[in-house]
């Protein structure tokens, strides 16, 4: 046995190993509410891109903060990491989003909503891209 097909056997016991997991009742049920809250993110995505506007700048995402009210974390502000900006977008945005269900919902798995908002963000930059026949860039998932 060649040590390919050894790492091939791993990799694909490994992968089923990950599908059961997503087909737990759990897990199931944890993509479904994730999927639902889209709707709700979707909105605050586009409020919050809409006030960046093309300045993609850590300064533009100080204003945007300061306007919601929410304290921005001092590694966020740090420039030379190239995702700065776009991780404190989803912090934002997931704030916001759960200061809005909140009171609806009670409370909900940070997790669920960055879901949400990574989803959403998808959902507009493919909405984006389809209008402007560009092709499709998915922001890189914040963890």
């Amino acid at each position: 046995m060649s040590i390919f097909t050894k790492l091939e056997e791993e990799i694909q016991a490994g992968l089923k190993s990950l599908e059961s997991l997503f087909s737990s009742g759990k897990a199931q049920a944890a993509i479904q509410e994730a999927a639902s809250l889209v709707s709700e993110a979707l909105p605050v995505v586009q409020e919050i891109d809409a006030l960046m506007g093309g300045n993609k700048t850590i300064d533009r995402v100080i204003t945007i903060y300061d306007k919601y009210g929410v304290p921005l974390l001092d590694t966020a502000k740090d420039t030379s990491n190239p995702n700065a900006v776009q991780n404190a977008l989803m912090n934002l945005a997931t704030n916001l989003l759960q200061k809005k269900l909140s009171p609806v919902k009670g409370p909900i798995a940070i997790s669920l909503l960055n879901t949400a908002v990574q989803l959403a963000v998808t959902a507009l930059h493919a909405q984006n891209s389809t209008q402007s026949n560009k092709p499709i860039v998915v922001p890189r998932p914040v963890i």
